[in-house]
């Protein structure tokens, strides 16, 4: 962030600071819910439409510190950057900085003695045992100041342990909905007064059986006033208006944004699992020809059903484009079997009937849209069946930018060269958040970036899926000299992408001149790239097109590279 010289605020003040720890480390942690409430503030503080300042980010006071106008009020969001127990120290220097009044100052924290969804706004009160609320106390010397208190269950065990850890896929979906709750209740501090908000705010949500929610009493004039309703109806309107809003940047969406990537990285993580199962089972009627002469397996269809079925119960109103129907399935009547009962081991629901499993494979028939999932099952078929390469990959398109990319490699090893290590993993990358690794299990690894070294090039183990001939040429021309490393599948953009190869170019194979590539082919793989630093084109230069139906029909071939060497590769390709 720049350092630049902070203004003196001008009339009203709120100085609003969520708790947390600072890094990559901690960033989806129970401890950090202060810190997302601050980042949800932002977004809400800074649309355009709402008469809004710019902000100015800068550090100052041990924090990260935006000011901004609100309506006549000026407002200070920050994040302590002291760690969690230390948080009085920042805390004090903004208070004493600013001059703020503590009746002006807000702090938003977790609490594991509120059940997971519950807010709590008070004016003052001990530290029930928060460590950052502790230092703060003892370095304002007082317990009279307002806090807004997040619920995030209570341990069963180690109580650091727990706070450290991140939220399952259920929980994430449900702090996503408070944190949202939370900007109305601070809007509401902000714009009327403290009593106020906790008239309005301080209310029990509970599940119902008919998986609605009840809320105690009314919350807010401009919420839907019945006991028993879907959480989306019950959300006040300002916040479905917000979300709306988000849905036109280039960014991942919030307050959808963490639970589409959760619910993303879950269910490719099960599909893995069901994979990997099927490969170690497999007899050689578990795969068929499709009408194109490509396989397809029953790993392929129990893989899109289970996606599929998690994306639709999270976001059933989300479009999915995916590979595969279950029309040979419905006219294989074994093979369906075999599907369901894989299905059936691992869908974490009960049992399924073979209708309800081709239900779930044909949620994926959707089209393209202004924003929709695409997924390809199992990536590299022919790799599959060969025991080698093979990926799941999901990616999620709004006005045909990817914002979130998913490749689950359940046989690439953690690094390619190391003979010793382990087989299996997952490249998630969000629009503006770079690529990050996985294990197969779900352990984050590391952030993975390209590498500005030449040394090799990737291309398809299969002959018909390019122009070896040509490939060959251009890397000839650009000096790399090494073998081509041959896999099937997107992996080719994951090795790219931490920096085990410079460059990925597939031409059309001169048999097939008007080939045109399939949407969920490359989406994944494309986030997976540019995130890590590199770019991928056509082989025009032509950004890829996702807008155009199934097949990107206004590109020819791909080139993914480190970016240092794209135009050179684009030159070369110009000279063929």
């Amino acid at each position: 962030m720049a350092k630049t010289m902070l203004t003196e605020p001008q009339g009203k003040l709120k100085l609003i600071v969520g708790l947390g720890n600072p890094g990559a480390r901690y960033e989806d942690t129970k401890h950090n819910v202060g810190f997302r409430v601050v980042d949800a503030l932002y977004e809400e503080f800074c649309q355009p439409d709402s008469g809004v300042l710019r902000p100015t980010h800068t550090s100052v006071c041990n924090a990260l510190v935006l000011q901004t106008m609100w309506h006549d009020t000026s407002i200070i969001l920050a994040k302590p950057m002291t760690y969690m127990n230390n948080s009085g120290a920042a805390v004090a220097a903004l208070v004493k900085r600013f001059e703020v009044p503590l009746s002006d100052l807000c702090v938003v924290y977790d609490d594991v003695h509120l059940d997971i969804g519950v807010l709590r706004i008070r004016q003052k009160g001990s530290d029930g045992g928060q460590k950052g609320m502790k230092s703060i106390i003892q370095r304002l010397g007082t317990t009279a100041f307002p806090r807004l208190r997040i619920g995030i269950g209570e341990p069963g065990g180690d109580l650091v342990d727990y706070v450290l850890s991140e939220f399952s896929a259920d929980e994430e979906i449900e702090i996503e909905r408070t944190i949202n709750r939370a900007v109305d209740a601070i809007e509401t501090l902000v714009r009327d007064d403290i009593l106020t908000a906790m008239n309005k705010f301080n209310v029990t949500v509970t599940s119902n059986q008919y998986g609605g929610y009840a809320f105690q009493y009314p919350v807010k004039k401009h919420y839907i006033y019945t006991v028993s309703l879907n959480w989306q109806l019950a959300t006040s309107l300002h916040a479905d208006i917000r979300r709306e809003r988000l849905k036109s940047q280039t960014h991942l969406i919030k307050p959808q944004g963490k639970i589409k990537k959760q619910t993303a990285i879950n269910a490719v993580l099960n599909a893995i699992q069901l994979c990997e199962q099927v490969q170690a089972e497999m007899v050689p009627t578990d795969a068929i020809q499709k009408t194109d002469r490509s396989p397809v397996t029953v790993a392929d269809f129990g893989s899109q059903a289970l996606i599929c079925k998690a994306i639709n119960e999270v976001f059933p109103d989300d479009t999915i484009v995916a590979e595969e129907s279950a029309q040979a399935l419905q006219e294989n009547a074994p093979l369906l079997e075999r599907v369901a009962d894989y299905v059936n081991r691992f869908s974490q629901a009960a049992a399924a009937t073979t209708e309800t499993v081709c239900e779930w494979i044909n949620k994926g028939s959707g089209e393209v849209g202004p924003s929709f999932w695409t997924l390809d099952p199992i990536d590299g078929t022919k790799g599959f069946l060969r025991r080698d390469q093979y990926a799941i990959a999901l990616a999620y398109i709004v006005d045909g930018v990817v914002q979130l990319g998913i490749l689950g490699c359940p046989n690439l090893p953690y690094r390619l060269d190391a003979t010793d290590a382990e087989r299996g993993c997952l490249f998630v990358a969000i629009r503006g958040q770079g690529t990050h690794l996985y294990t197969k299990t779900g352990e984050l690894l590391e952030q993975v970036y390209v590498s500005e070294a030449t040394h090799r090039f990737a291309e398809s183990v299969e002959s018909t899926h390019g122009d070896s001939e040509a490939h060959g040429k251009i890397a000839n021309a650009l000096g790399i000299t090494d073998p081509p490393v041959q896999m099937d599948s997107q992996v080719k953009y994951g090795i790219v992408s931490r920096g085990e190869a410079s460059l990925y170019i597939r031409l059309p194979n001169p048999a097939y001149p008007d080939y045109r590539e399939c949407i969920w082919d490359h989406a994944a793989g494309l986030i997976v790239v540019e995130e890590a630093g590199g770019t991928v084109t056509d082989a025009k230069g032509a950004s890829l097109n996702f807008l155009t139906g199934k097949r990107m029909s206004k590109n020819r071939g791909i080139v993914a590279t480190n970016g240092k060497l794209h135009q050179h590769v684009l030159k070369a390709l110009s000279n063929q």
